[in-house]
């Protein structure tokens, strides 16, 4: 996405207020150049496009921000890299590499409550995941031990509901 784009979709910020978040988090080494291109409306200018360094993890509170029209593009890409690495780790036969990995999923029927728990311990999970890999750093720096490339992913959605058939 390039900052056009992201001012275009997010109306209520200006395009020097995006350029100038993108021009941060370049620094911080969070985004990376892709491509530049040129034309467009103005004939001579470059755009530049950028995706993200580090994967999207969102709080409900902060995904409630997102425009509707953007969530489908977000989670599309989200599922996308995310199957990606899945078949990147069963292709290098790591997926399986330890008698403790977990990787299940499950479609129960929740009301409201279990519903509104559910996305609580999920995003627990989430908050506290960079703590474990703070910590998990410190100990690797004094121990020398070799880091575990992780993959950490959940998901809770609605899903489609399945059609009544009569038999006949």
């Amino acid at each position: 996405m390039s900052a056009s784009q992201f001012a275009r979709a997010f109306p209520q910020y200006t395009y020097n207020q995006v350029h100038k978040q993108f021009r941060k988090l370049i620094e911080y080494n969070l985004l990376e150049l892709v491509e530049e291109r040129t034309g467009g409306r103005r004939r001579s200018a470059v755009e530049r496009f950028y995706r993200a360094r580090v994967r999207s993890v969102f709080s409900q509170k902060s995904w409630a921000r997102i425009p509707p029209q953007l969530r489908t593009g977000v989670t599309a890409n989200t599922f996308s890299t995310y199957t990606d690495r899945v078949a990147e780790a069963l292709d290098a036969g790591t997926i399986d590499d330890r008698p403790d990995r977990h990787f299940t999923w499950s479609d129960p029927e929740l009301d409201e409550r279990a519903w509104g728990e559910t996305i609580e311990e999920m995003e627990e999970i989430f908050r506290l995941l960079p703590i474990s890999q703070v910590e998990s750093i410190k100990r690797l720096s004094l121990t020398r031990e070799m880091p575990i490339t992780t993959t950490v992913a959940l998901a809770c959605f609605v899903s489609p509901r399945e059609e009544a058939t009569d038999a006949e």
